[in-house]
């Protein structure tokens, strides 16, 4: 089943076609083309105003606009109703006490994106789910109303429930919007129940709200009216986006999904590479050990012991296309393609090495050398290769490689400013230096250190 539109109040960083985390409200990097319009022949605004009894925190919950079985579901515990809720948390509603809500609300026309295209980076990952989640999210923010809201709540404390009902019972018909004889009786009322009262206020948008004498209920009705009318004189002037729509990304334009096919493609390339680098790593042990102990074998009517340090050269050449081969594939499986066909798109030739011929042969009673250590090995070239294609080369070459320069891009961190800093995939870090430089031998095992930036 797909995933329903949602509501929620608007954040700070929330603006059109940003990716959401639906279960948190987190939102993410930019999804869709933020390409919002208005509906046409809506050039006008809606109002309401309304005073009502709250008996519990839901009531004001709904007041504010948080309508939990409605519209957010797990998302109510996210960020993105930290405000409202506060609010509701902080006036500590109970039956024992009465309390008594003023909401109002202007209401501009709606903007939404009609045309829902995925953005082009989004697009170049929608095949990597795991990738396009992390980056992306799963919702997207479609539509957004914008105006104003204001909640005020009156709280007159009493001890019991029967005696806020007998305090609302005497109120009632003189909390109108523009009831004359308000403040007298609630004056008279909260008198003979020897009650106190309170007003508290929660707004998005609008004028700036002073209440001087916040036990004056006709101060709080007063202050809801100023406010309503400020916001539908001059809604340009106040109006603030306060609700978004919240639509899932699966609606957007963009590439197909990876359909059975493609994912049984690009596997049978990552076999197939793994095959061929064990084959490689065979051919240029051999050619190293040739290379190495020249003195035991007879050269004569032989490939030369040029030839082998050619051929061993490009057999590495040929396990660094097995290596970005192989990467390309896992970066975007739909476009998985063999080594011969991927080094003829990137103007180079697979196999580049050719095992020389004729082989050296031994010569007659030469005796295995005797040694004490591993024969070197050239160190592999990682500058300007992505970072998971330097993991790959250094497998395939039996080296290792220190990252420890790189940490600062493979971890999640907050700074001392406060901003959160998210780790980036291997594929967006470029190596730029290593050491020991390509070429300089080192021992199988051997570690090479690296810088890279994004």
């Amino acid at each position: 089943m797909p995933l329903q539109e949602i509501r929620l109040p608007h954040l700070d960083t929330y603006n059109f076609g940003v990716g959401v985390d639906r279960l948190s409200g987190t939102a993410m990097n930019q999804v869709v083309n933020p390409t919002p319009s208005a509906p046409l022949m809506a050039a006008g605004a809606s109002q309401s105003f309304e005073v009502a009894r709250i008996s519990s925190t839901q009531d004001l919950q709904q007041k504010l606009g948080i309508d939990v079985s409605a519209s957010y579901g797990c998302a109510s515990f996210g960020a993105g109703v930290s405000g409202r809720f506060q609010f509701a948390q902080d006036s500590q509603v109970h039956s024992a006490s009465l309390f008594m809500s003023v909401t109002a609300s202007v209401h501009l026309a709606d903007l939404s994106i009609a045309d829902c295209v995925l953005t082009s980076s989004a697009s170049a990952v929608a095949d990597r789910p795991d990738i396009f989640t992390d980056r992306y999210g799963n919702m997207f923010l479609r539509a957004c109303k914008r105006g104003g809201l204001f909640v005020g709540l009156l709280r007159v404390e009493t001890f019991d429930e029967t005696e806020a009902t007998s305090i609302e019972a005497e109120l009632r018909g003189s909390y109108g919007m523009f009831s004359a004889d308000a403040s007298t009786k609630f004056s008279k009322a909260t008198s003979d129940h020897n009650a106190s009262m309170y007003c508290t206020i929660y707004k998005e948008g609008g004028p700036a709200v002073v209440i001087n004498d916040p036990t004056d209920p006709k101060q709080f009705l007063d202050a809801a009216n100023a406010w309503i009318t400020a916001m539908y004189a001059e809604s340009d002037k106040y109006a603030e986006p306060y609700e978004w729509t919240l639509s899932p990304i699966t609606i957007a334009e963009g590439p197909m999904p990876l359909n059975t096919a493609d994912i049984q493609h690009a596997q049978d390339v990552l076999t197939f590479c793994t095959q061929q680098r064990a084959a490689l790593l065979d051919q240029l042990n051999l050619l190293n050990w040739w290379s190495l102990h020249q003195d035991r074998y007879d050269w004569t009517g032989a490939a030369t012991p040029a030839q082998v340090t050619q051929a061993a050269t490009a057999t590495q050449a040929d396990l660094d296309t097995i290596a970005a081969c192989a990467s390309a594939a896992i970066d975007s499986p739909k476009d998985a393609v063999m080594p011969a066909d991927y080094a003829a798109a990137h103007s180079k030739k697979y196999p580049a090495a050719q095992l020389p011929t004729p082989a050296p042969k031994p010569k007659p009673g030469a005796a295995a050398p005797v040694t004490t250590a591993a024969a070197p090995i050239p160190t592999p070239n990682f500058v300007g290769k992505h970072l998971d294609e330097a993991r790959l080369i250094a497998k395939g070459a039996n080296v290792t490689v220190d990252e420890g320069d790189l940490r600062e891009f493979l971890e999640n961190y907050t700074d001392r400013d406060g901003t959160v800093h998210r780790a980036l995939p291997p594929n967006a870090i470029t190596i730029t230096a290593q050491d020991p430089a390509p070429g300089h031998l080192i021992l199988p095992g051997g570690s090479v250190q690296l810088e890279g930036r994004p």
